[in-house]
Order: structure tokens, then sequence, then C-alpha cells
């Protein structure tokens, strides 16, 4: 295995790059066979004026905050000129992948992951820092059931030690009126974001997909709650979304309060592990099986072991072995949260078929008469099979299929219809032939949307599928 030191730590495999920076899985040594897995982020060549400055202010904000639902950074440093992050590697998913995957997430599951992210962002408002970019993406889940807000990256901090880029920043389907339109933002604003993160993990989409939802919220017209939401969940929803701050929770803590209000039966930490438990990916069978992995090549051009490291976006691509979710602070300018995902279990290699000669040994020749030649074997008699056991057909080749997603708000409860067949009612995940598709959705009311025209491939996996999502009618 190839590895490179930084420091104190040692990089073991590149795992994102982008124009002004890169992330690698690396290691932490210490005496007595002590050792730390790490993801570490850091950055590269020239950058626009201030972009150091803020990449350190980043760093500088996330080591405040220590808290069991917001992603740790571990160390700073700089290494021949160019400033790097430690931050902790967590094995898991995003919730944006876990809505994609699962088609769909339970309500309690649903509650369990907003009361934990309310909790982490109470946490980092006691201590006057805004996150402003709170969405499906930047909320984390491990294979264990923790929950942690990551990508601090965009954060906003009150006291002058950290000053962080200002304007318009985040995502605009999950963005407070005031954020969106350059005005002050506060812990409401966070709150504001939750509320779009509960009805995405609900439904597929925040209150403000679709157009001029934002323009009409400003106008004074309350964002539309999805009417599938229960009627307790919804008021949640449409008060953390008001338009005024004062219109919405006073805190984070307080929308988390109002949400255990809701939450019935089981703890809610089981309840996601065995929610996880069938997307959780199997490991290897052992070191053989991991020399074997194939490594192939991703849609981009880069190796599967290293994702592409995209602005403001949790950059992903799959893997062989195993499933690491590389949790990363981002930036304004472009880093941000970079992880490892493995699409399927490795994949067993064809064993070559080998035909083995019988060896027969060389006798010497014997002083004896040249034998008569023999007479030619009689055909060998053919062999009726048994009565009742018919002869073994050939085996069919097994088609080819694809993962299509099909989800979105106008999607809601529609019936999925693939080329004349029902296959159900979204959310929901299908796995269809390879090849084109006609597909139509028939809503509650009867209203036919489509037909709409799907290509799927062999590529089109349950990690990278294609998706078929409608926000309007």
């Amino acid at each position: 295995m190839f590895c490179m030191q930084l420091g104190k730590y040692r990089l073991v495999k590149c795992i994102g790059r982008g124009g002004m920076g890169e992330v690698w899985e690396g290691t932490l040594a210490g005496e007595h066979g002590f050792t730390r897995r790490v993801a570490i982020k850091r950055m590269l060549g020239a950058h626009p004026d201030g972009f150091d400055q803020r990449f350190m202010d980043e760093a500088r904000i996330a080591s405040r905050l220590h808290h069991a639902n917001i992603v740790s950074v571990l160390d700073f440093g700089v290494e021949d000129g160019a400033p790097f992050q430690v931050l902790e590697l967590i094995d898991g998913i995003d919730a944006q992948r876990l809505y994609e995957r699962s088609g769909g997430v339970p309500l309690e599951i649903a509650l369990h992951l907003c009361i934990e992210v309310a909790h982490g962002l109470a946490s980092a408002h006691a201590l006057h820092i805004v996150h402003r970019d709170v969405s499906l993406e930047n909320v984390l889940v491990s294979w264990e059931g923790d929950v942690k807000l990551s990508d601090f990256g965009v954060a906003k901090a009150r006291d002058g030690a950290a000053l962080t880029a200002g304007g318009v920043v985040g995502k605009p389907r999950y963005m407070a009126p005031e954020q969106a339109t350059g005005g002050s933002v506060d812990g409401r604003t966070d709150v504001f974001a939750l509320g779009c993160v509960l009805h995405a993990l609900l439904t597929g989409a925040t209150p403000l997909s679709g157009e001029d939802r934002l323009a009409e919220l400003l106008a004074g017209k309350p964002l539309p709650i999805d009417a599938a939401i229960p009627a307790g969940v919804a008021a949640v929803i449409a008060k953390a979304v008001s338009r005024s701050k004062g219109d919405r929770f006073a805190s984070a803590d307080r929308m988390a309060e109002s949400l255990a209000g809701l939450r019935q039966g089981r703890d809610g930490r089981l309840a996601l592990r065995d929610f996880l438990a069938p997307l959780k990916p199997k490991k290897a069978g052992g070191a053989l099986d991991a020399l074997l992995a194939p490594q192939t090549e991703s849609r981009s051009g880069s190796s599967a072991l290293a994702p592409t490291f995209t602005p403001n976006t949790a950059a992903r691509a799959p893997r062989a072995w195993p499933w690491v979710l590389a949790v990363l602070a981002g930036t304004a300018a472009g880093l941000s949260a970079a992880y490892l995902y493995a699409t399927r279990p490795a994949a067993a290699l064809p064993l070559p078929v080998v035909t083995v000669q019988p060896v027969v040994p060389r006798v010497p020749a014997m002083p004896v008469e040249e034998p008569p030649k023999p007479e030619p074997a009689p055909p060998p008699l053919a062999v009726a099979p048994p009565p009742g056991r018919p002869r073994a057909a050939s085996a069919k080749e097994p088609k080819a299929l694809g993962v299509l997603v099909v989800g979105g708000a106008a999607a809601q409860r529609a019936e999925i219809l693939v080329d004349g067949k029902s296959l159900g009612f979204a959310p929901k995940r299908v796995e269809l032939t390879v090849g084109a598709h006609e597909v139509v959705l028939v809503t509650p009311s009867g209203q036919r949307l489509g037909p709409k025209k799907v290509e799927l491939t062999a590529r089109h996996t349950d990690l990278d599928p294609a998706r078929l999502l409608v926000d309007a009618p």
C-alpha cells in the first residue's frame, strides 16, 4: 500500500480532489500499536484572496464545537505552506442518500434524525455560531445509529476571532428569507432549514421546491406543507418555516422539544439501527477478497476509490470495500464533506477453467515382438436419463437490471406505471431491465403525469440510481 507522511499523519489513499484541495484517508500512529483512522483535508496551489484565511477560520470555528451530534475537528496544521484539517472518519451514509436508497424514511426515523440535529444546532447556537447550510447532504448517519451535523464551512460566527464569508451562501431549497436576501441571520435561520429537512425526509422535497416559492413567501404567502404529512408534524414544520423569524421556534431546543412530543414507540436510536441494517454494506470475506476486489473507473473518469471533489456538495463515488463516510467540514469556496461509499459487495472473480491431461509414465520399450494393431473401439452407448429426470436445459443468460428511484413532491402517493404495468406507489425504488422505458405517474386525484422517457443502464445501481423526481405537476 502506497503511503505518504503529512506531519504526524500517514496518508493512506486519496479519496477526493478538486481544483483547490484534496481529501485523504489517513492514520495517526502512536506508541504501543495505537492507531486512529482520520480524514485529512488540505489546500493545494494558489487560491483567491482570503481563501486560506477562510479555510483556517473554518477549522477554528469547528474546533470550538464539542457535541455528540456535530462532526469533530481533531487537528489543524500547515505543511510545506499548505494548511490542512484533520477530522473524524465515520462509517455511514448521509440523509440524502438514505432517502434515495430506502425509497422513503418512516416518520419515527425522520423525527429522530431532526431531534438529534436540533440538539447539535443548539450547541452551536450557544456559541453564537450559525451553520447556514443545514440540509440532507450535511446530516450524516453512522451504521451504529449516530447522527451528526457536518460542514461548517459556511458557518457565521459573531465574534471577531473567526470572520467567515458574508453574502448569500447555502442551498436555495433550504434557505430562510433573511438568508436568501442577504439579511441578518441567527439560530432561527437554522431552525427554518431544519424544518425544510424534516419535510424533505418525509416527502423527498422541501417546501421551497418549486417555482416562485421563495417569492411567494417573501410576499407573505405561507409555504405549502404536503397533505400526506400528519397534522401534528405539519404544524411543527409550518412554524419552523414561517416567513418571520419571530414566528418560528425561539431556539433549536424548543423545536426538538416539540418534535419529541410527537414521537411514539421504541427508542429512536435502536429504531434507526434496525432501519439501516438492510442498507449496510456487507463486509468482504477476508484479505484475499479485498485483494481481488475489482476497482473500476467511475463515469467521470476518476478512480473508483477517489470521488470527485465538488464545491458545496458531498463528493461521492463507489468503491469496492469497505464503506467509509469521510466526514469533512466544507468551505464556502468549494471544499465540502467528502465521503467514500461502496456500491456493492466485492464481486467474485471467475475462476479460469484448466483442462488437466492425465500424465502417463513412459515405459521403456521391451525387446518383444510388435503387438498386433488393436481393433477400433466401439462407439460409446448413448445413456438415456433416468425416468422422471429430464435432460438439463441450457441456462438462460440473466437480464441486466438497473435501479430507478421515483419521487418528488408532485409524485407522492402517485401510482407508478412503467411500460403500462403498475409497480406500486411513489416514492419507490424499482428495478427494471436495462434499456428505455416509459413512465407515467397517476396522482391520487387521477391526474396523469407523463409519459416520461427513462433510459436505464447497468451503471444505475443502488448507490447511483436513475432518478425521476417530479417537483411540480
